[in-house]
């Protein structure tokens, strides 16, 4: 039996497209509830959780191993609206999203 592999999920619904958010497994990123949102004028978007961070960084609930965090609506409003599977790839402090399938894996 093959290890399932954790990934992050990027959700946006057509039905409210200024939000977007994505569920995070929270073995792959610190234990800190605030985070930066970046993103660059590539379009990649990254975190860096840190307790100055801008955003917060919730758990999904007391039980949970996920945790969510939501766009800030300049960035939610650029991202496709479905369901994405991503993976959170390190760079230092940074964590950059790459987004699986369609040849996009690390």
């Amino acid at each position: 039996m093959s290890k399932k592999k954790a990934v992050a999920t990027i959700t946006k619904s057509e039905k409210n497209p200024r939000v977007a958010y994505i569920i995070i497994p929270s073995t792959m990123v610190p234990d800190i509830p605030f985070v930066d949102v970046l993103k660059n004028n590539y379009g990649d978007i990254a975190f860096k959780f840190h307790h100055g961070g801008d955003s917060t960084a919730n758990r999904t609930s007391k039980q949970s191993a996920t945790i969510r965090v939501t766009f800030p609506a300049i960035i939610a409003k650029d991202l496709p609206v479905g369901s994405f599977d991503c993976e959170l790839v390190k760079y230092g402090e940074i964590f950059k999203v790459v987004l699986l399938g369609k040849g996009n894996e690390p």
